[in-house]
């Protein structure tokens, strides 16, 4: 029988355990940080969707010159988005002074449901609208102004972002 090496030996049965062991003190830190991690992740997409929505509808009331509408609900993180009535009465007659009846009008379109989602994933864990309740919708005029002004938090337990809507408009997130 030939005898072998010192360099030609594998490995012992300690130093295997010594490895694992290692790798098993390693992937105890980092386990937990990479669940943290997906958890911000997907807080921040849900804060994406909302905000990319908001301006959206923002921009389609500038480009349509109609009032949309955008109810959310905290309860089960769902948005809608509505094209509100439109009423087109004559111009002439509203120059002259001359109070239209309900029914003389030149052109009327209903109310429309545009779009619904949602905004929820799995690192969102509280949606808190400013002001308060579970409900919110925001009507944008066709000049870009909003009805109200709002703050919407989503947070988890790592995180939180704010959306801001102004009164002239503007849209705005921020990580607190």
């Amino acid at each position: 029988m030939q005898t072998l090496r010192r360099s030609q030996r594998g490995v012992t049965l300690m130093e295997m355990m010594a490895v694992v062991a290692v790798l098993g003190i390693l992937s105890a830190i980092a386990i937990p940080n990479f669940i943290s991690l997906i958890h911000n992740h997907r807080l921040r997409q849900s804060s994406i969707v909302l905000l990319s929505t908001l301006r959206k509808e923002h921009s389609r009331a500038l480009s349509l010159s109609r009032e949309i509408q955008v109810s959310m609900n905290a309860d089960d993180y769902t948005y809608s988005v509505k094209k509100l009535e439109f009423t087109f009465y004559d111009p002439m007659k509203l120059a002259a002074g001359i109070i239209p009846a309900a029914d003389d009008y030149l052109f009327m379109e209903p109310e429309q449901v545009i779009s619904s989602g949602s905004f929820r994933s799995g690192g969102l864990e509280d949606v808190v609208f400013n002001p308060s309740g579970t409900t919110l919708s925001l009507t944008f005029s066709p000049s870009g102004m909003v009805s109200d002004t709002a703050a919407i938090t989503l947070s988890n337990r790592y995180l939180s972002y704010q959306i801001q809507v102004y009164k002239g408009g503007q849209i705005q997130m921020f990580r607190n």
